[in-house]
């Protein structure tokens, strides 16, 4: 009897242990996770609703800033930056979310996604209309092949650039883990507490 209460005892001691070990993440150490994780999208594509365009992500980042923290992506409707040898075009689209994840509400799935496609869209909703968003678009390279079948190009430029102040980003992953969205939903909202505590220590 004093043997098998002794290993509850135990189990209790190590899962307890355990959950203490995940709560214990410093915001750093967050931030390095939800980095991982939003990296993971890199090289599949996500279809914008109503449009048949797929775009595929050529680079993810999500790291601390001075503001809160920052997502950016990068994204073209090429697989990757060699376009190939015929007449063609291609864009790159750019995005620069600022945010301070101490403001955040709720995180959910976004309504508007095909399910088709391996990467999905989180939705993460503010308190305030203080989260900074940079959309940079388009760089349009066109390609034509020559006579002798080499190929040029004209220089492609950035021909828009428009930034907003919005209570919703959109965080993009991937949904062949079908534990990410949780994943990625508990580790904001860690991270939330954890900016929550450092903004105001003694606060509730």
């Amino acid at each position: 009897m004093k043997t098998k209460l002794l290993f509850v005892f135990a189990c209790a001691y190590m899962l307890q242990t355990a959950h203490a070990q995940k709560e214990m993440l410093t915001k750093e150490e967050t931030v390095n996770y939800l980095n991982k994780k939003f990296k993971e999208i890199i090289g599949y594509y996500r279809t914008p609703v109503g449009t048949s365009e797929r775009l595929y992500f050529w680079s993810s980042e999500f790291v601390n800033d001075t503001k809160g923290v920052k997502i950016t992506t990068q994204r073209s409707n090429y697989v990757n930056s060699s376009a190939g040898d015929q007449q063609s075009n291609y864009n790159v689209k750019y995005n620069y979310t600022t945010f301070n994840p101490a403001q955040i509400s709720s995180i959910t799935l976004a309504a508007d996604q095909y399910s088709s496609d391996p990467v999905g869209v989180i939705t993460i909703t503010l308190t305030a209309q203080t989260a900074i968003d940079i959309q940079t678009a388009n760089g349009y390279g066109y390609y034509r092949t020559r006579n002798d079948g080499s190929v040029y190009y004209y220089d492609w430029k950035e021909t828009d650039r428009k930034q907003y102040y919005v209570n919703q980003i959109s965080m993009p992953y991937l949904k062949s883990d079908g534990t990410n969205f949780d994943k990625i939903r508990k580790a904001l909202e860690h991270l939330r507490n954890l900016a929550k505590a450092e903004d105001d220590p003694f606060g509730k």
